[in-house]
């Protein structure tokens, strides 16, 4: 599968898992773009985010960036879930800031995947950065697409 074909494939995906992905709808998620192992989205802050001190909560940063990481990590078409993550906490984040996540895989090596999102504010200071390890399951996001990892 050449790199159109590997790019394309990704937007199915992407698009398929956008039917299904019901915590991005609620959060207000925004799918910027996508690509072979690759996954860009904008989240805006408001007021169900924030703790008790008026800045966003970690656990949206956490779930921005898991859903950044599953775009990213399905794009080839294959079933894949988050094992595991960390998050490093740069600058805190104020009610009304754009977010976006940016997804990049570092490594795959068997079924075993590594991906890195970096959470930048809108004039592009990253507030976060974020490491998750998946784990490729049984099947395809897609039954009638081929995978497309070569």
């Amino acid at each position: 599968m050449d790199s159109v074909e590997q790019s394309r494939l990704a937007e199915h995906v992407a698009d398929v898992l956008g039917k299904m992905d019901s915590v991005s709808k609620q959060l207000g998620i925004e799918r910027l773009s996508v690509g072979p192992g690759c996954a860009r989205m904008r989240l805006v802050i408001d007021d169900s985010m924030v703790n008790g001190h008026g800045l966003c909560h970690t656990g949206i940063l956490c779930t921005l960036a898991d859903i950044c990481t599953a775009y990213a990590a399905c794009s080839y078409n294959e079933n894949t879930l988050a094992q595991s993550l960390s998050i490093q906490l740069i600058a805190p984040v104020p009610l009304g800031t754009k977010l976006y996540g940016n997804a990049t895989e570092v490594c795959m090596s068997g079924r075993t995947g590594i991906y890195d999102v970096e959470i930048t504010n809108e004039a592009g200071a990253v507030v976060s950065v974020v490491r998750c390890q998946c784990r490729q399951t049984k099947g395809t996001v897609s039954e009638n697409f081929p995978r497309g990892r070569n």
